[in-house]
């Protein structure tokens, strides 16, 4: 099943191809499937045909490969009818079909070329159920026994799970990581903004004297408030860009903490930016407004 971890992985060549070399083998994960397993767990066939009831011990020996071992191993080819042999057995199956790739392992885990056999061609001792319910799966699980007790009763049913719950569980790990990540960006945020603040703010104070003197000789307060927010702006511009170059080479180490999300993603790195200079104009028009507001005189009196 999908997320399960536990999933053969083989050796294989297409036949007509050379040898690969022992120590760079294709591999891919091999999954021996019933003819209703891709309409039950939604993944949508994109070219060729899926699994059949006819693909049986009878009939030729075929494979339903995903996209990803399409790319890697035939490219721009069509795959449909080239002959794959599984290297370390004497089974050589033809393609028929290709789907969408699946993350077997989880959702943190690379994609890895999959391959999907007949079940009927290549029986297994132990079998995933998979169930597409309609309502809660939850309530689902006493029917599911009653009906493998009634094909037989000698059957063990083990390791009942919603998918849901089997996703959440591959992730937790990297779940709690991303947690433990989030919270001490968020730390950093705060002590960032607090720091931009208070430099800005000492910047704006200790030139009290000199706007005093500039409103003394007759510059206008928004000109004034202008100067200093554009001179903050300009400061904590610099900061962005140093702070998102360093950010652009460190997240590489995070990568791992992402789903489906770049670390790279500019949005972020513009959602940074736009708090940061928010936090420099509030940082800077606050004292700055105080400063205009007060008579020459104090201004010039003030140390």
């Amino acid at each position: 099943m999908p997320s399960g971890g536990n999933n053969n992985a083989l050796g294989f060549n297409v036949v007509g191809e050379p040898a690969p070399d022992p120590l760079h083998m294709p591999l891919a994960f091999v999954v021996a499937v019933s003819p209703q397993y891709f309409r039950t767990l939604g993944i949508t066939l994109r070219k060729g045909r899926a699994i059949l009831p006819t693909d049986d011990t009878r009939a030729t020996k075929v494979a339903v490969v995903d996209e990803w071992l399409v790319k890697h191993q035939f490219g721009v080819r069509d795959p449909i009818g080239a002959r794959i042999t599984l290297i370390g057995t004497p089974d050589t199956v033809t393609v028929v079909g290709v789907v969408p790739s699946v993350k077997q392992g989880g959702l943190t885990d690379q994609s890895a070329p999959g391959m999907y056999l007949s079940l009927a061609q290549f029986p297994t001792p132990a079998i995933g159920l998979a169930v597409r319910t309609s309502g809660d799966p939850e309530r689902a699980t006493a029917a599911v026994r009653r009906a493998v007790a009634e094909l037989d009763p000698t059957i063990p049913v083990s390791h009942v799970v919603t998918l849901n719950a089997r996703l959440a569980s591959s992730v937790s790990t990297t779940r709690f990581s991303t947690f433990l990540a989030s919270l001490f960006a968020v730390v950093a945020l705060v002590l960032a903004a607090v720091g931009i603040y208070s430099v800005l703010a000492s910047i704006v104070g200790q030139r009290q004297q000199e706007i005093g003197i500039r409103l003394a000789l007759g510059a206008s307060r928004t000109r004034v408030m202008s100067e200093v927010l554009l001179r903050a702006l300009a400061l904590t511009g610099f900061g962005v860009v140093i702070g998102s170059a360093a950010a652009w080479l460190v997240t590489r180490a995070l990568s791992g903490l992402f789903v489906s999300v770049s670390p790279h993603d500019p949005r972020i790195l513009i959602g940074a930016a736009v708090v940061f200079a928010l936090v420099a104009l509030v940082a800077a028009s606050v004292p700055a407004f105080r400063t205009t507001r007060v008579s020459p005189t104090e201004a010039l009196r003030a140390t």
